[in-house]
């Protein structure tokens, strides 16, 4: 888990720099505190799955770009349903 929490972090770091943002403009952005968003960055929150799209559209990218900002319990919850719709 530490792996991709580690690669998330930094991709929203990347991404809010290389579109030349500050935190503050992407906290305005989207409806947040600037520390909150530095949260995001720095591993000590993780964002919902709104909030991840959210920060996705303020940041241009696809929503599939997101997927690891989307909590683990909830793609766990996503492949139980799949798997009892699709017993294979």
């Amino acid at each position: 888990m530490a792996e991709v929490k580690d690669k998330r972090v930094k991709t929203l770091r990347e991404w809010r720099l290389e579109r030349g943002l500050t935190l503050e403009q992407l906290a305005g952005a989207v409806g947040l505190t600037k520390g909150s968003v530095g949260d995001y960055e720095k591993g000590r929150r993780e964002p919902g799955m709104n909030m991840a799209y959210k920060l996705a559209y303020a940041l241009s990218i696809e929503p599939s770009q997101v997927a690891d900002w989307i909590p683990e319990w909830y793609t766990e919850a996503l492949e139980r349903d799949r798997a009892a719709q699709h017993p294979g």
